[in-house]
């Protein structure tokens, strides 16, 4: 059986002198500019403990120093060196294509939340009951969180690629920091610090949330093919 960590294009000399999950050596398998990070393992039971998740990753950061990269979820197998082979090349313009996609490119990601519940915006009394009281509360909570998010996210968005993006709405989590946004953004390497320092100017800027960044990540989020227009 063959662990899976990326798929790489550009030189498999990346995998020089790399070991993988339980020491394994990793190789390249693949031809043309393409080619699979595998190591090789007789009876492999994967377990999610930090061990095989950090030596996961090590590897697929190593490989993305050197190549643009479509790193594997975590316990991605494949029967063989022959089936990863046919693989590629019956996949070999799916993978370029989104090579072509990441290729330059890291992700950050963001998590923002509300410091506080934020107050429902000054309205009318309401003429109905409870319910309806209840219910216009909701949607005017909704709509303060949705004009947050969007100050958080639109000037991100402006400087990445592309973002894949979430806003969880109060009713979502019973957290005390409850979740306003979580996203995903791909950033050009050399665009990596602006974005930071953007992040840094909207945490001071935006006073009801409060901002972290994390990463540059292998760009998880972004390995498969954008959607069709």
């Amino acid at each position: 059986m063959l662990y899976l960590y990326a798929i790489a294009a550009d030189s498999p000399a990346a995998t020089s002198g790399c070991t993988g999950l339980r020491g394994a050596t990793v190789e390249a398998i693949g031809e043309a500019g393409l080619f699979a990070a595998v190591s090789r393992h007789d009876d492999l039971r994967l377990e999610t403990s930090a061990a095989d998740l950090l030596a996961h990753q090590r590897v697929v950061e190593r490989l993305m120093d050197q190549a643009a990269v479509l790193p594997m979820r975590f316990a991605s197998t494949i029967a063989s060196e022959t089936a990863a082979v046919a693989t590629l090349r019956e996949r070999r313009g799916e993978f370029q294509s989104m090579l072509s996609r990441v290729r330059g490119a890291v992700e950050l990601a963001i998590r923002a939340t509300f410091n506080n519940e934020p107050a429902p915006a000054a309205a009318a009394e309401p003429t109905g009951g409870p319910g309806t009281t209840y219910m216009l509360t909701r949607l005017g909570r909704t709509r303060q969180q949705a004009q947050v998010a969007a100050r958080i996210h639109q000037p991100l968005s402006a400087i990445a690629r592309e973002s894949d993006v979430r806003v969880t709405g109060a009713e979502e989590t019973s957290s005390e920091s409850r979740p306003l946004l979580t996203g995903s953004y791909l950033v050009d390497r050399d665009r990596v610090a602006p974005f930071r320092a953007r992040v840094a100017e909207l945490d001071e800027e935006v006073a009801e949330a409060k901002i972290a960044c994390t990463g540059p990540w292998p760009p998880y989020s972004f390995t498969s093919p954008p959607p069709r227009s």
